[in-house]
């Protein structure tokens, strides 16, 4: 019978040891039944069957679970096949009585297996319930705090021409300006001086954000350059598309440009000085 998780639930995922496919590249996925809740990054295999991943995330459970199911899967090197080369089931009735899950457990290769089989697994679980949570008008444990004084635009349109809509009165009889996302966009990250914090669905680094018919327009990837070189803290959270991310796939069926997107931040210093490196920028599914 499955047990109700609800609360907050921490979850740190360090690596594996003694799987086999070794010098291939591997991930692991963790889910609460059938949701899943992570999915590490590629990671290559040493050769001795060691591969780490340290990462660590804090998530809110309301889920109904009889086990926590981790898979190590392995990409062939074209990225065109998966397979499952471990697995591991955590007793959700055992955490929710205890609070915590920690250790190197010991994975089978399929679900009829014995566990050991196929190699250990080293994670850690802590679950709060909801009840011990100290609850608040924000939310906690997030990079940027609730703040008053705050100011949020609505756009409509990226860019309007002069002329180019008809004109709309508002409620005092007054024309409706017709706003320029962009633009409007490139003034206030112009000013900005401590933080530049980006969000999208698709974000381009080609992208001109000044559409005034110049040909020599800067483009978005090195405005933001420019911007961390001057000392402002430049972070971009895009999406990543799950459709390109293999070895021959460029640009996934949505096209996002997430992957270009993504490497240009690794581009190391150049003969110039600037670092893109400093751009922090995450993909997330």
């Amino acid at each position: 019978m499955p047990v109700h998780l609800h609360g907050k639930l921490k979850i740190v995922l360090y690596g594996a040891n003694s799987v086999r496919h070794r010098g291939s590249k591997a991930y692991t996925t963790l889910s609460l039944s059938i949701r899943r809740v992570l999915k590490t990054d590629l990671v290559k295999i040493s050769l001795n069957g060691r591969v780490e991943w340290n990462v660590s995330m804090l998530i809110d459970v309301n889920d109904q679970v009889d086990t926590l199911d981790a898979f190590v899967k392995t990409v062939s090197r074209l990225g065109t096949k998966t397979s499952t080369v471990g697995m591991l089931f955590l007793n959700a009735h055992e955490l929710a009585r205890n609070g915590s899950l920690c250790g190197s457990y010991r994975m089978q290769a399929d679900a009829d297996d014995k566990p050991g089989s196929a190699g250990n697994l080293k994670i850690s679980l802590q679950y709060t319930p909801r009840r011990n949570l100290s609850l608040g008008m924000g939310v906690s444990d997030v990079y940027f705090p609730m703040r008053t004084g705050c100011k949020l635009s609505l756009f409509q349109d990226a860019h309007v021409h002069d002329k180019e809509l008809p004109e709309i009165l508002d409620r005092a009889e007054k024309p409706r300006l017709h706003r320029r996302t962009f633009e409007e966009m490139f003034g206030a990250m112009t000013l900005a001086r401590k933080l530049i914090y980006i969000a999208g669905w698709s974000v381009h680094t080609e992208l001109q954000m000044v559409r005034s018919g110049q040909k020599d327009a800067i483009k978005l990837g090195d405005f933001l350059v420019e911007k961390h070189r001057q000392g402002c803290c430049v972070v971009v959270l895009i999406w990543d598309d799950p459709t390109n991310n293999t070895a021959l796939v460029e640009e996934g069926i949505m096209a996002t440009s997430d992957e270009q997107t993504y490497r240009y931040s690794l581009i190391p210093e150049t003969l110039t000085g600037t670092s893109h490196a400093g751009l922090l920028t995450e993909l997330v599914r």
